[in-house]
């Protein structure tokens, strides 16, 4: 009976690992030597005026080895939500942010459940960000709390930690290619994720997305993941190596992305300490960030 109960945690768990499983965006190493004439200095400049609207789509393949037998979790996630720029601070950007939309269902052995986050619909809240992209001020997501459905309690700053992909840190040309090294680490009172990855990546030039003039970066990604949370009083740990490829589009003239694209996998062990259980697991994760035109 107990197992029984800690296999509906775990599938409970999955609904929320589809908020956590997102990997550290681009960012130059500082170290980069001065770049030639034509390159060009990547920086957000979000519109006041018009608000700009996004959807993030998420789908999430959990496939656990349990005792000899496969069991598949199916997770899709949609978030909607408008973006424009509040103001300034010490440097730094200020976001706006409105929760327009969002939803999350998950297909596992234990049933379909799930569906639309209605007490999060209008939610605003601001971030600040550096003008790179990097997340400075996360605490007005954080004051925003969000049910999962089938799962337990959360909170907007698991979902829009990595919204804004980290732009490279120096002016770049287009063939330029560089490492980054970077850890995504966020926590509530509930889940925790630590993402140390490594990733090469390129500037591979110009694309016209939608009629917009896009510079393209690309990275191959590697590094390990240790995400644990609390579903049905019960701590559940997933942990294991990371590998993936991202790809994203920016509009250097008007100063936001246009798209960006996330394909990554994971292997590694699930573990329940108090209950003696571990098994191995692959997620295959694929998300795909994109402005709403």
């Amino acid at each position: 009976m107990t197992k029984l109960y800690s296999f509906k945690a775990i599938f409970a768990s999955a609904a929320t690992l589809a908020l956590l499983i997102m990997t550290p965006a681009f960012a130059q190493d500082s170290s980069a030597q001065t770049p030639p004439e034509g390159s060009i200095k990547m920086v957000y400049n979000y519109p006041a005026d018009i608000p700009l609207k996004y959807r993030v789509e998420g789908k999430i393949v959990q496939d656990m080895d349990i005792n000899g037998q496969s069991m598949l979790v199916n997770v899709s996630t949609y978030t909607g939500c408008s973006i424009r720029s509040a103001g300034n601070q010490d440097g730094n950007l200020i976001i706006a942010v409105k929760i327009d939309s969002m939803a999350q269902n998950v297909d596992s052995p234990q049933g379909v459940y799930g569906g639309p986050v209605t007490e999060v619909k209008d939610k605003s809240f601001n971030i600040v960000i550096a003008p790179d992209g990097r997340t400075v001020d996360l605490s007005g997501a954080a004051a925003i709390p969000i049910t999962i459905p089938g799962s337990g309690e959360s909170d907007a700053s698991m979902t829009f930690s990595d919204f804004f992909p980290v732009l490279p840190d120096n002016a770049v040309s287009v063939g330029d290619t560089w490492i980054t090294h970077d850890t995504s680490s966020i926590s509530n009172e509930s889940t925790s994720r630590w993402m140390p990855v490594e990733a090469e990546c390129k500037f591979q030039g110009y694309e016209d997305i939608d009629g917009i003039r896009c510079a393209k970066i690309t990275a191959t990604m590697k590094g390990t993941m240790k995400i644990t949370n609390q579903s049905q009083g019960m701590a559940i740990t997933s942990s294991g190596t990371l590998t993936g490829e991202r790809t994203l589009y920016f509009a250097v003239d008007k100063g936001y992305y246009i798209r960006e694209v996330v394909k990554s996998k994971m292997d590694g062990m699930i573990e329940i300490a108090d209950q003696g259980m571990s098994f191995p697991v692959m997620m295959n994760i694929n998300t795909t960030n994109e402005l709403i035109r």
